[in-house]
């Protein structure tokens, strides 16, 4: 079912609020109890939600990986041109345990997670390329891109929803992913780079209400569904996208080749001086002729092809295409009376043509429409 959103009162107040203030720090002094550090710790990374973005994660993380040597400083220096996606909602946590923020303990292991794989990127032999990034590193790049933009939708949600501005029967009209997808015209392989990001995101929250409360504590497990719940709507919206195959495969287009193109690799003899003179008909005409004289002034062999049918004739190459095998005829003329059989292929037409070469004895030859450089066009007919 289709999600329209409504517009929240109050999310650009919210939103203003949460980014205000420098970088937060952690209060030694304020935090007497349990509940005061949770506090701080909450507000912190609602600061952080607003704030950060994947490069300076990776900028944080990078700082404190070299600085607590995680990372020597040449693993730190080549890893300042890795994907920043990498470090997403890790950077942050290393940057609040640098400013004074109890969670080393629960933090840690996303922290080793981060370091383990960015050596495992690093050991990776890099391929050079000259022309600059692939098509699927760019459609990887908008993947990520657009993820980005639906995770800062969520943080606007989780700002409403903790603010108690958002209840829970206007969720499903907050975020409309099918809406999204249509006006950022997301394609199906676009949609499929996004789903990682995404499932990346809500698997912080599934671990939240299974058994990493941490900084979580101030939420009830009802609010930690409503936001599990969203990312799984985004999910199933973008999913079914990926799954959506194109229904119609575009056909290619060719250009339509003209005479000339068609006749341009043709040899044939433009002229001879030889039985009183004569000049080829130009090949063009071929083109859709459904029968055509030709004759061989070396060999003094004769032709009349006929077409297949009403199409005519085409060429390919060096060779008439669509010729009749069994109604063309080859036939070697006498010195004595190529003259004569010339000067009626030029003046008659294809009934005085055949019945001058029916008289002729030879022993018919083999016809199979390809051209040489001896052969003269004496006429075509349509």
């Amino acid at each position: 079912m289709t999600r329209s959103r409504s517009s929240s009162k109050g999310v650009s107040n919210q939103i203003q609020k949460q980014m205000s203030g420098t970088m937060p720090v952690f209060d030694s002094k304020k935090a007497t109890d349990e509940i005061e550090i949770d506090i701080q710790i909450g507000n912190a990374l609602n600061w952080y939600n607003m704030m950060a973005s994947d490069k300076k994660e990776r900028k944080w993380f990078l700082t404190y990986a070299e600085k607590n040597k995680l990372l020597t400083k040449g693993e730190v220096d080549r890893a300042k041109t890795m994907d920043p996606t990498i470090f997403s909602r890790v950077g942050r946590y290393t940057e609040m345990i640098s400013n004074g923020f109890p969670i080393e303990e629960w933090a840690q292991k996303y922290i080793d997670a981060c370091v383990a794989k960015v050596k495992k990127n690093l050991s990776k032999k890099k391929t050079v390329t000259k022309s600059g990034p692939s098509i699927q590193d760019r459609m990887d790049d908008k993947g990520i891109e657009k993820a980005s933009e639906i995770i800062q939708k969520v943080d606007e949600f989780y700002c409403e929803m903790t603010s108690g501005k958002l209840k829970k029967k206007d969720d499903a009209a907050f975020f409309d992913i099918e809406s999204f997808l249509n006006v950022n015209e997301i394609k199906p392989a676009i949609s499929a780079r996004m789903v990682p990001h995404i499932e990346q995101s809500r698997e912080e929250w599934n671990n939240a209400l299974a058994d990493d409360r941490s900084f979580y504590d101030h939420m009830s497990d009802s609010e930690i569904k409503r936001m599990i719940r969203i990312y799984d709507w985004i999910l199933e919206g973008l999913n079914i996208r990926a799954a959506t195959k194109r229904t119609t495969k575009r056909t290619r287009k060719r250009k339509e080749k003209t005479p000339a193109d068609l006749v341009k690799r043709i040899k044939y003899l433009e002229k001879t001086d030889l039985y009183g003179g004569h000049v080829s008909v130009a090949p063009e005409n071929l083109i859709g002729a459904t029968k055509v004289c030709l004759f061989n002034a070396k060999t003094r062999q004769m032709y009349l092809l006929e077409s297949q049918d009403k199409r005519g004739f085409t060429v390919k190459g060096t060779t008439i295409q669509n010729v009749n095998i069994d109604k063309s005829v080859c036939k070697c003329i006498r010195e004595t009376q190529v003259n004569d059989l010339l000067q009626i292929a030029k003046t008659q037409g294809i009934q005085g043509l055949k019945t001058a070469f029916n008289k002729i004895t030879s022993k018919p030859g083999i016809v199979n429409g390809r051209m040489n450089a001896n052969m003269i066009i004496m006429k075509v007919y349509k």
